[in-house]
Protein backbone atom coordinates (compact mmCIF):
# COMPACT_ATOMS: atom_id res chain seq x y z
CA UNK A 1 0.00 0.00 0.00
CA UNK A 2 1.79 3.27 -0.82
CA UNK A 3 0.50 6.77 1.01
CA UNK A 4 0.44 9.75 0.37
CA UNK A 5 -0.21 13.10 1.70
CA UNK A 6 -2.40 15.68 0.77
CA UNK A 7 -1.82 19.43 1.22
CA UNK A 8 -4.92 22.01 1.11
CA UNK A 9 -4.28 25.68 0.19
CA UNK A 10 -2.69 26.39 3.13
CA UNK A 11 -0.33 24.52 3.02
CA UNK A 12 -0.93 22.36 6.08
CA UNK A 13 -2.30 18.45 5.52
CA UNK A 14 -5.84 18.06 4.44
CA UNK A 15 -5.78 14.46 4.26
CA UNK A 16 -4.08 10.80 3.30
CA UNK A 17 -4.56 9.11 -0.13
CA UNK A 18 -3.77 5.37 0.08
CA UNK A 19 -3.29 2.99 -2.66
CA UNK A 20 -4.41 -0.22 -1.79
CA UNK A 21 -3.64 -3.25 -4.61
CA UNK A 22 -6.99 -5.35 -5.76
CA UNK A 23 -6.94 -9.09 -4.71
CA UNK A 24 -9.07 -11.40 -5.80
CA UNK A 25 -12.32 -10.90 -7.82
CA UNK A 26 -11.85 -7.44 -8.36
CA UNK A 27 -7.79 -7.69 -9.50
CA UNK A 28 -9.78 -8.12 -13.14
CA UNK A 29 -11.10 -4.27 -12.79
CA UNK A 30 -8.08 -2.17 -11.76
CA UNK A 31 -4.72 -2.48 -10.06
CA UNK A 32 -5.33 -0.67 -7.08
CA UNK A 33 -8.32 1.74 -5.95
CA UNK A 34 -7.65 5.40 -4.53
CA UNK A 35 -9.55 5.61 -0.37
CA UNK A 36 -9.48 9.60 0.63
CA UNK A 37 -8.92 9.55 4.48
CA UNK A 38 -9.66 12.76 6.24
CA UNK A 39 -10.78 13.52 9.60
CA UNK A 40 -11.13 9.48 9.78
CA UNK A 41 -13.66 9.60 7.18
CA UNK A 42 -13.92 8.07 4.05
CA UNK A 43 -14.84 9.94 1.26
CA UNK A 44 -15.76 8.57 -2.37
CA UNK A 45 -14.80 4.75 -1.53
CA UNK A 46 -14.99 3.07 -4.37
CA UNK A 47 -13.41 0.29 -3.36
CA UNK A 48 -15.16 -3.09 -2.99
CA UNK A 49 -12.14 -5.17 -1.76
CA UNK A 50 -10.83 -5.47 2.08
CA UNK A 51 -9.81 -2.46 3.72
CA UNK A 52 -10.18 -4.29 7.06
CA UNK A 53 -11.88 -6.87 8.89
CA UNK A 54 -15.78 -5.89 8.34
CA UNK A 55 -14.82 -1.95 7.77
CA UNK A 56 -16.31 -1.55 4.57
CA UNK A 57 -19.60 -3.54 5.85
CA UNK A 58 -19.90 -0.77 9.04
CA UNK A 59 -19.26 1.85 6.59
CA UNK A 60 -21.61 0.76 3.83
CA UNK A 61 -24.40 0.09 7.37
CA UNK A 62 -23.90 3.52 7.90
CA UNK A 63 -24.53 5.31 5.19
CA UNK A 64 -27.77 2.81 4.77
CA UNK A 65 -28.83 3.84 8.53
CA UNK A 66 -28.52 8.16 7.53
CA UNK A 67 -29.89 7.55 3.96
CA UNK A 68 -33.10 5.57 5.26
CA UNK A 69 -33.19 8.27 8.21
CA UNK A 70 -33.00 11.40 5.97
CA UNK A 71 -35.34 10.04 3.48
CA UNK A 72 -37.85 9.46 6.49
CA UNK A 73 -37.65 12.49 7.67
CA UNK A 74 -37.69 14.13 3.84
CA UNK A 75 -40.71 12.26 3.17
CA UNK A 76 -42.43 12.77 6.36
CA UNK A 77 -41.99 16.69 5.99
CA UNK A 78 -43.62 16.16 2.34
CA UNK A 79 -46.38 13.95 3.08
CA UNK A 80 -47.31 16.14 6.26
CA UNK A 81 -47.38 19.23 3.98
CA UNK A 82 -48.69 17.88 1.26
CA UNK A 83 -51.92 16.71 3.53
CA UNK A 84 -52.09 19.83 4.78
CA UNK A 85 -51.88 21.58 1.29
CA UNK A 86 -54.85 19.13 -0.31
CA UNK A 87 -57.04 20.15 3.13
CA UNK A 88 -56.23 24.23 2.70
CA UNK A 89 -55.60 24.09 6.64
CA UNK A 90 -55.78 27.73 8.17
CA UNK A 91 -51.93 28.09 8.45
CA UNK A 92 -51.14 27.07 5.24
CA UNK A 93 -53.82 29.55 3.99
CA UNK A 94 -52.28 32.34 6.02
CA UNK A 95 -48.63 31.42 4.96
CA UNK A 96 -49.47 31.84 1.38
CA UNK A 97 -51.64 35.09 1.89
CA UNK A 98 -48.48 36.51 4.21
CA UNK A 99 -45.95 35.27 0.31
CA UNK A 100 -48.81 36.76 -1.77
CA UNK A 101 -50.02 33.84 -3.54
CA UNK A 102 -53.77 32.71 -4.32
CA UNK A 103 -55.19 29.63 -2.45
CA UNK A 104 -55.54 27.95 -5.32
CA UNK A 105 -51.78 26.81 -4.95
CA UNK A 106 -52.71 24.28 -2.72
CA UNK A 107 -54.25 22.04 -5.28
CA UNK A 108 -50.82 22.63 -7.37
CA UNK A 109 -48.25 21.72 -4.28
CA UNK A 110 -50.45 19.45 -1.89
CA UNK A 111 -50.57 16.49 -4.78
CA UNK A 112 -46.97 17.22 -6.11
CA UNK A 113 -45.38 16.73 -2.89
CA UNK A 114 -47.01 13.22 -2.46
CA UNK A 115 -45.84 12.32 -5.65
CA UNK A 116 -42.87 13.33 -5.11
CA UNK A 117 -42.72 11.02 -2.14
CA UNK A 118 -43.99 8.33 -3.92
CA UNK A 119 -41.62 8.56 -6.33
CA UNK A 120 -38.19 8.58 -3.49
CA UNK A 121 -39.90 5.97 -1.34
CA UNK A 122 -40.49 3.04 -4.12
CA UNK A 123 -37.47 3.65 -6.39
CA UNK A 124 -38.90 1.46 -9.67
CA UNK A 125 -37.15 4.47 -12.46
CA UNK A 126 -34.62 6.04 -11.17
CA UNK A 127 -35.31 8.89 -13.99
CA UNK A 128 -38.41 9.48 -12.19
CA UNK A 129 -36.89 9.51 -8.53
CA UNK A 130 -33.77 12.09 -10.05
CA UNK A 131 -36.69 14.17 -11.71
CA UNK A 132 -38.35 14.31 -7.88
CA UNK A 133 -35.66 15.48 -6.33
CA UNK A 134 -35.31 18.07 -8.69
CA UNK A 135 -38.99 18.92 -7.94
CA UNK A 136 -38.35 18.87 -4.04
CA UNK A 137 -35.35 21.16 -4.99
CA UNK A 138 -37.55 23.84 -6.63
CA UNK A 139 -39.85 23.77 -4.40
CA UNK A 140 -38.15 23.96 -1.41
CA UNK A 141 -35.78 26.99 -3.01
CA UNK A 142 -38.79 28.93 -4.51
CA UNK A 143 -40.10 28.74 -0.76
CA UNK A 144 -36.92 29.98 0.63
CA UNK A 145 -36.36 32.93 -2.01
CA UNK A 146 -40.43 34.08 -1.47
CA UNK A 147 -39.93 33.79 2.39
CA UNK A 148 -37.05 36.35 2.33
CA UNK A 149 -38.65 38.36 -0.25
CA UNK A 150 -41.18 39.32 2.09
CA UNK A 151 -38.39 39.13 4.93
CA UNK A 152 -40.30 36.78 6.59
CA UNK A 153 -38.91 35.52 10.24
CA UNK A 154 -35.95 33.69 10.59
CA UNK A 155 -37.69 30.23 11.59
CA UNK A 156 -40.13 30.70 8.63
CA UNK A 157 -37.18 30.83 5.74
CA UNK A 158 -34.68 28.66 7.27
CA UNK A 159 -37.29 25.77 7.10
CA UNK A 160 -37.54 25.19 3.50
CA UNK A 161 -33.63 25.19 3.56
CA UNK A 162 -33.86 22.53 6.75
CA UNK A 163 -35.98 20.50 4.34
CA UNK A 164 -33.56 21.01 1.22
CA UNK A 165 -30.29 19.52 3.13
CA UNK A 166 -32.50 16.72 4.16
CA UNK A 167 -33.20 16.04 0.58
CA UNK A 168 -30.05 16.74 -0.59
CA UNK A 169 -28.53 14.37 1.79
CA UNK A 170 -30.95 11.48 1.05
CA UNK A 171 -29.84 12.18 -2.74
CA UNK A 172 -26.03 12.21 -1.85
CA UNK A 173 -26.68 8.74 0.38
CA UNK A 174 -28.77 6.90 -1.70
CA UNK A 175 -27.56 3.45 -2.75
CA UNK A 176 -25.57 3.09 -5.93
CA UNK A 177 -28.78 0.83 -7.24
CA UNK A 178 -31.33 3.73 -6.89
CA UNK A 179 -28.92 6.10 -8.88
CA UNK A 180 -29.24 6.53 -12.53
CA UNK A 181 -27.00 4.91 -14.91
CA UNK A 182 -26.25 7.18 -17.95
CA UNK A 183 -24.65 5.30 -21.17
CA UNK A 184 -22.32 7.00 -22.76
CA UNK A 185 -23.12 7.95 -26.53
CA UNK A 186 -22.42 4.81 -29.06
CA UNK A 187 -19.20 6.03 -31.57
CA UNK A 188 -20.93 6.64 -34.38
CA UNK A 189 -18.34 6.79 -37.43
CA UNK A 190 -18.73 9.44 -40.12
CA UNK A 191 -18.73 8.08 -43.85
CA UNK A 192 -17.13 10.25 -46.63
CA UNK A 193 -18.73 10.04 -49.61
CA UNK A 194 -16.77 11.53 -53.02
CA UNK A 195 -18.49 12.95 -55.69
CA UNK A 196 -16.94 12.54 -58.91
Amino acid sequence: MRVEHGTGRDGRRAGVTARIPVRGPLASRKNSERIAFAGGLIFNVRFKGYLRQGEWEAAMRQRSFWYRTLTALTALWLVGGGILDLMRAPVVAAILQRLGYPIYVCNILGPCKILAVAAVIRPRNPLLREWAYAGITFLMMGAFLSHLAVHDTVSATAAPVTLLALAAGSYLLRPERYRLRVQPPAATQEVATFHA
